[in-house]
């Protein structure tokens, strides 16, 4: 066959390929394809069959004398190939084992050129009649020879259609092809799955690291809350001891008010007796002043009992407060430590079903292993079987070669034949016009392999384009995973800092809440020294009063005194009058500077009591000017203090603003990050679809140089094995289809199990919360009552208890679905960080290193800022603690000075009492003395 005839079949048996895609596109039926196909493969092997034969005779008339020379060759051309033996034997041979038989040219003709020379110089009239006798017998028995070699052609043809059907219809064959593209299925799944889980374990290797560093900080929150609980059960206690002291303070007052009831109920008996008594004797108009003055001495001191109780209670109130207060605190620090062990436990939970899930892996990794030495197996017991075919094809290979050997020295004769008649037949002009046709034949098979060449020349060219293409996407591919590292590692710089800057914003606002809550404290101690200040000025304005009663009292003491001198003046009158007439002038004399000196005692000893409590007036009025001296000192501080939180939260808004505008830059890096991930998409796709151009053009140009070895080896006897080949591949498409269509089955498959797993993990976490609500109302559910009224009416204590228990375990269950709720927050913000943080680990531009390096200057200066605030407001606690240190002392100094004046207050009082008894009490019976002195004279 020649070159030219067979590129007109691969002309058409590309078209008909072509065809066949187009129908494949269009109808998309497989019983036409398959008839088409085999409608296709029948006419190219007919037309093979006859053009091969029409070649044969061909090259049988235009061969020379020179047989010996090129014995070699001819047995070459027409011994059968390596592919026929196979198809004969139902084997066929991978493309790339397929050898390529050289055929050699003959240059020049020089085979003609010494053929006529031998021509000329031996022929001789008997040799040629001799020879062509021998020539006529060689005749006959090559025509003999040629009809068996074209029964046997027939043979071979009816074995090869036979092959080609039962190569369409054989399940051996496809049962082999189903169960490779099944192991390279499997192996493909496997290494996918093995990636995806290499994929799984760093994620949840970096999650496990996360979650170790939470854990730490959680159980660095643990003691924290630990130590506060132990804080707070000690503040328990110590309210405990409060209580039982307030208990036994209401107590002490309960029977000091007791005390005091029956102690003025007692002083009003007396009174009234004593006004009753002075009523019954003459002395009563002197006395009711006294006894009024008594009287309202009395109220005073009863009125200033009353505040001094008052205020105590006033103070016992606070105190209850502040305990109230600490018991709100512990309570909340109770409820925070509850938190953070749910918050604990939560973790620890997760932190397992990662390690189950771990273990699922590793499990699924061996059944895939297990697979894979299953699928192996069977690998080797296929190769064993092709083994065994192989060696017998080797038997039946060595039959057929020496049926060649048989037909090659027939051959021989009908060669030498055909010479001989050559030499007797043919002339010159013959073998010159031989020569032409020939040259002309080698001319336009020269010119095709040209086309050949070119046309090969030019795929080469297109693969070198698309390798250099393939080359450049290469180094893109490298630059961008250099790009993609550099990104990683100013991401995890990034992570590192955004890290740095919420723990940095979790102090600040730790510290600013801890500023606000000595802002509280604070204001809590101003109001209580505004009320200090107030009860202080309310015990000023009593003393203001005191003094203006005890002016007033020195005033009525000094209209007494007044009164008392006329009295006595008229007294005295009196007196002189009645004893004149029985004393003398000495008594009488002696009788009034008695009666002067008594009553100048008396004003001296008035004039000492308004001296001192004078004194004590300025000096009440010189202590009232210190407080509020001190108050306006404080008032100063507290100012101060507001501005300096002023400031801080100055600060804080800074902060704050600070924080926003890096969210937003942050948000600007994820979008550029996102474009850069769709780039990076695109020019994926870019190289997958140059990818796949390659190796379509690499599989077109392995085809075309197979088809060409095909080609090559058909030029010698047969087109067959060619055919055979493109019917196989046409084949392998139509299974390569149905594969394709399984694949597109298994994975909607895969779809429906993803979307299970989901429904799957839906439905347990609703039957979680489902639990919660179940318990949640069997909790909150009130206890029937009637089961605890026998235990109400026996232990009501432990009644008490019960219920106090059981709004524990409800708020407990409060606090536990607030957890739930933020601990999910907690999760989507950590999955939120970790897609940000994978975003930026793929790339980070100049400019976010550049302004990452400014927010870290700025948050440098910011911690130093906070620290000088931290600083500060640890020296405005200091100075608080140490004023509340002093209004305390100065509190317990107060209440003694207003215990020492109550104190002298009475002890005046009842000193003033009894002198005045003792005054008046001897100065009534004078008058009995001096008459019976009289009455001795």
């Amino acid at each position: 066959m020649s070159e030219h005839d067979l590129k007109a079949v691969e002309k058409k048996d590309s078209v008909s390929g072509e065809a066949g895609e187009a129908r494949e596109g269009t109808y998309g039926s497989k019983e036409d394809e398959d008839d088409v196909l085999a409608d296709q493969a029948r006419s190219t092997i007919s037309q093979a069959g006859r053009s091969s034969i029409t070649n044969i005779h061909s090259a049988i008339s235009h061969v020379d004398e020179q047989a010996p020379q090129n014995m070699d060759d001819i047995k070459k051309a027409i011994t059968f190939s390596h592919s026929i033996t196979e198809a004969v034997n139902d084997i066929v041979t991978p493309m790339r084992e397929m050898t390529i038989l050289s055929v050699q040219k003959d240059s020049d003709n020089s085979i003609l050129h010494k053929a006529s020379q031998r021509v000329k110089e031996e022929f001789t009239e008997n040799r040629a009649l001799s020879e062509l006798a021998k020539m006529y017998d060689l005749y006959k028995s090559s025509l003999v020879e040629n009809s068996m070699l074209e029964a046997q052609c027939l043979e071979l043809q009816e074995k090869v259609r036979q092959y080609e059907a039962r190569h369409l219809w054989d399940p051996r064959v496809l049962k082999v092809l189903l169960i490779a593209e099944r192991y390279r299925q499997e192996k493909a799944l496997v290494y996918d799955e093995k990636n995806e889980i290499e994929t799984e374990l760093i994620d949840m290797s970096i999650e496990m690291k996360h979650l170790e560093d939470v854990i730490k900080n959680k159980n660095k929150d643990f003691q924290k809350c630990q130590d506060e609980l132990k804080k707070a059960k000690e503040l328990e206690k110590q309210v405990e001891n409060l209580e039982v002291l307030i208990m036994r303070k209401d107590n002490m007052i309960q029977a000091l008010q007791d005390s005091h009831e029956i102690q003025v109920s007692h002083s009003n008996q007396t009174t009234q007796r004593k006004i009753s008594m002075f009523d019954s004797s003459p002395r009563c108009s002197s006395n009711d002043r006294e006894l009024t003055v008594k009287m309202e001495q009395l109220q005073s001191d009863k009125a200033v009992l009353k505040n001094d109780l008052e205020e105590k209670l006033s103070m016992l109130h606070n105190v209850y407060r502040k305990v109230a207060r600490l018991r709100q605190e512990t309570e909340e620090l109770n409820k925070q430590s509850k938190k953070q062990t749910t918050a604990y436990d939560k973790k620890e939970l997760e932190n397992r079903r990662l390690l189950t899930k771990v273990s699922n892996l590793e499990k699924n990794l061996a059944v895939i292993r297990d697979q894979l030495t299953v699928a192996k197996s069977e690998i080797t017991g296929l190769r064993k079987t092709l083994e065994g075919c192989v060696q017998d094809n080797t038997g039946v290979t060595r039959a057929l070669m020496m049926k060649k050997q048989e037909g090659a020295t027939y051959y021989h004769h009908l060669k030498a034949a055909l010479k001989r008649l050559a030499e007797a037949h043919q002339e010159n002009k013959l073998c010159a016009d031989k020569q032409n046709l020939l040259r002309k034949e080698s001319k336009v098979k020269d010119q095709e392999l040209i086309k050949a060449q070119r046309q090969l020349s030019d795929k080469k060219l297109e693969c070198g384009v698309l390798t250099a293409r393939l080359y450049k996407i290469e180094a893109y591919k490298k630059r961008q995973l250099e790009l993609i590292k550099l990104t990683r590692m100013n991401t995890s710089q990034m992570v590192k800092e955004i890290s740095g800057l919420r723990n940095s914003l979790v102090l600040g606002r730790g510290q600013f809440a801890k500023v606000e809550r000595s802002m509280m404290r604070m204001q809590g101690q101003i109001e209580a020294l505004q009320q200090e200040y107030m009860s202080v000025f309310e015990k000023n304005v009593l003393l203001v009063r005191n003094y203006e009663m005890s002016s007033s009292v020195i005033d009525q003491l000094e209209q007494q005194k007044i009164s008392a001198d006329r009295r006595m003046a008229h007294l005295m009158k009196t007196n002189i009058d009645l004893y004149t007439q029985t004393t003398s002038q000495q008594e009488i004399a002696l009788m009034q500077s008695h009666q002067f000196q008594l009553k100048e005692n008396e004003i001296k000893g008035l004039l000492s009591r308004l001296e001192e409590e004078d004194h004590k007036a300025e000096r009440m009025i010189c202590k009232d000017k210190e407080k509020m001296n001190i108050i306006d000192h404080l008032h100063a501080d507290v100012n101060a203090k507001e501005e300096k939180i002023k400031s801080l939260k100055s600060i804080i808004e800074s902060h704050c603003q600070l924080n926003k505008s890096l969210n937003d830059k942050v948000e600007e890096l994820i979008d550029q990050l996102r474009q850069i991930q769709t780039q990076k998409e695109l020019v994926r796709r870019q190289r997958d679809l140059f990818g796949t151009k390659l190796l379509q053009s690499q599989a077109e140009t392995q085809l075309c140089q197979e088809g060409l070895r095909i080609a090559k080896e058909t030029i010698t006897k047969y087109s067959v094995d060619f055919y055979n080949m493109q019917n196989d591949l046409r084949t392998l498409k139509l299974e390569v289809k149905n594969l394709r269509r399984k694949i597109k089955l298994s994975e909607g498959h895969a779809d429906l199990i993803q979307t299970l797993r989901q429904e799957l993990g839906q439905t347990c976490k609703a039957l979680e919360l489902q639990k919660c609500k179940n318990s949640i109302l069997e909790h909150t559910k009130m206890p029937q009552m009637h089961r605890w009224r026998s235990l109400q009416a026996s232990d009501p204590s432990k009644y008490e208890m019960v219920m106090k228990n059981q709004l524990l375990i409800r708020r407990v269950i409060d606090k536990t679905n607030e957890i739930a709720r933020l601990e999910e927050l907690l999760k989507q913000k950590d999955m939120l960080y970790m897609s940000l943080r994978v975003l930026v680990q793929r790339r980070m531009d100049a400019q976010l290193s550049s302004e990452m390096q400014d927010a870290k200057a700025i948050i440098r200066k910011q911690q130093h800022q906070l620290k000088a605030v931290t600083a500060e407001l640890n020296m405005i606690h200091d100075d608080c603690c140490q004023a509340k240190f002093r209004e305390q002392e100065n509190k317990k100094k107060l209440d003694e000075i207003v215990l020492k004046q109550t104190q002298e207050k009475a002890a005046k009082l009842r000193n003033a009492s009894k002198r005045t008894e003792s005054s008046h009490i001897p100065f009534l019976p004078l008058l009995p003395q001096i008459s019976k002195e009289k009455a001795r004279q």
